[in-house]
């Protein structure tokens, strides 16, 4: 018996102390007193959160919309790679009517929305006259799996006039999802 203590005394002292953090009911690398199944890493844990950052007009006063990744997880390649209809993208409402928008794919090619902390910018061809409210949803087709998928939105009140295309930041209104 000598023999065997002597050369498992570090596995036994390690046993003996996870056996008295189990009973007293502290949870050791995912397994707690009830013998749970350790922890899976599923694709919800994926930390992907694209936002649309800002709607603004530029000179021509065609709208154009700036998107960031504030997620810690890189944008999947799919998204670049698979072209289909309902591509991953930004998709735009003006005064509450549907008009239109562009994948992921074709507007940002250099893929820099992938990485985290990564901005790209869409320019459409959506033309304000007057003031308009436009809304625009990014990943609208719901391709991307995001820890946040209820921040994909914003809606904006722009105007349209000689020399100033812009109205200020604080007239962006994020538009959070309601499941």
């Amino acid at each position: 018996m000598e023999g065997f203590m002597g050369k498992n005394k570090g596995s036994l002292f390690v046993v003996v102390i996870l056996a008295s953090l189990m009973l007293m009911g502290i949870t050791v690398m995912g397994y707690s007193q009830q013998h749970e199944r350790p922890p899976r890493i599923t694709s919800a844990q994926v930390v992907i959160d694209l936002i649309i950052e800002d709607i603004t007009l530029n000179e021509q006063c065609f709208v154009v919309v700036k998107a960031k990744n504030i997620g810690l997880s890189m944008v999947p390649d799919s998204v670049w790679t698979v072209h289909t209809p309902d591509s991953s993208g930004i998709y735009l409402h003006i005064n509450g009517k549907g008009w239109g928008g562009d994948a992921i794919w074709h507007f940002d090619p250099a893929k820099n929305l992938q990485n985290p902390g990564g901005i790209a910018t869409m320019t459409s061809t959506l033309k304000v006259t007057g003031t308009a409210t436009i809304n625009a949803t990014i990943d609208n087709t719901g391709k991307i799996q995001e820890s946040n998928e209820t921040n994909n939105q914003m809606r904006k009140k722009l105007t349209c006039s000689a020399g100033n295309s812009t109205t200020p930041p604080s007239a962006a209104t994020p538009i959070r999802k309601k499941y």
